[in-house]
């Protein structure tokens, strides 16, 4: 009782958790969403203006929550309209609105053929692969999009928000399946697996509980466990591609930093195709996550490519 009133008054549980579960998004403002998947968002309207390691850019957020270059929200007729979702690595930090990969997909898509093309980005840094296709199944009503790509990225991060925008609290209380987002089944050992989400209810009560567990997953984190751990929210993820893919053509997009056995494990089973930038041989700068203008706009070129040579978009009016 000693122990669990001084963790209580110093408040260590709690900032233990949210050394792990908050999400820095500098770029935009970011805001609450009534979503208990998404969590947060992009503020419509805002900007923002930032030094990054390529030199200033800017970014802008359109009157629906993407970021820019905006579109009108009306469909052109007989146009193609393509969103992409994802984190960091489709929003594109460091580089402004016209050089993210995205719209330089959009500006390689109308460089040929009699379509029109227009590629919404909607990025949000932080966003793991459930809280990406939350994105694109949000967006099917509004957008009508007639393909949803999908960046893959930050499989290990939980659906969290950032800690500076509210207390972290009151969004995990009663909700069981969020501490397991946050801390993996691996770290409540010995306790049988059946059990674990009984164990993760009394995380909203105990309070050296959630120390131990926390710190445990901090351990974890330095030191991780050998072999390929099983990404975060990965049931969740595939029942929403299964979904989304039931209302819109979705594809799953892997970067040079990545590779085609990372989005195995989302889309086995599922008719989704998957698209990928091999960073096979290629240099350090192109590998990055968070590239350059100039590579950026080197994907936007790849991409559009493998889209029109696996035959995911039409080339003109006449195609199928």
């Amino acid at each position: 009782m000693l122990a669990e009133c001084g963790v209580r008054f110093t408040g260590a549980d709690w900032r233990a958790v949210a050394s792990l579960s908050s999400r820095v998004v500098d770029e935009a403002s970011p805001f609450l969403v009534r979503d208990p998947i998404l969590f947060y968002g992009l503020t419509p309207g805002s900007s923002s203006q930032e030094d990054g390691p390529w030199g200033r850019w800017t970014s802008h957020v359109d009157a629906w929550g993407y970021r820019e270059p905006a579109h009108p929200l009306e469909r052109v007729l007989g146009g193609v309209r393509i969103l992409c979702v994802g984190g960091s690595n489709v929003f594109g930090p460091g580089v402004s609105d016209p050089e993210t990969w995205p719209a330089r997909l959009e500006e390689a898509l109308n460089s040929d053929g009699t379509l029109r093309f227009e590629v919404w980005n909607g990025g949000v840094s932080g966003y793991n692969p459930w809280q990406a296709c939350r994105r694109g199944a949000e967006s099917v009503e509004l957008l009508r999009p007639d393909l949803v790509v999908v960046g893959l990225s930050n499989k290990d991060l939980s659906r969290h928000f950032p800690q500076r925008l509210s207390a972290q609290r009151s969004f995990f209380e009663g909700d069981p399946d969020l501490w397991l987002d946050l801390f993996p089944p691996r770290l409540f050992e010995p306790v049988p697996r059946a059990r674990v989400r009984t164990v993760a209810g009394l995380l909203d009560h105990v309070a050296v509980l959630r120390l131990g567990v926390a710190v445990r997953a901090q351990w974890d984190h330095r030191h991780p466990p050998e072999g390929i751990p099983e990404p975060v929210s990965l049931e969740p993820t595939r029942a929403c591609l299964a979904d989304l893919a039931t209302r819109t053509r979705v594809v799953m997009f892997v970067g040079p930093y990545g590779g085609e056995q990372d989005a195995d494990v989302y889309v086995r089973d599922l008719d989704i195709p998957v698209v990928v930038l091999s960073g096979r041989n290629l240099p350090e700068e192109r590998r990055l996550i968070h590239p350059s203008a100039a590579v950026l706009k080197w994907y936007g070129t790849e991409v559009a490519r493998l889209l029109r040579e696996r035959h995911l978009v039409p080339r003109d009016r006449t195609a199928p």
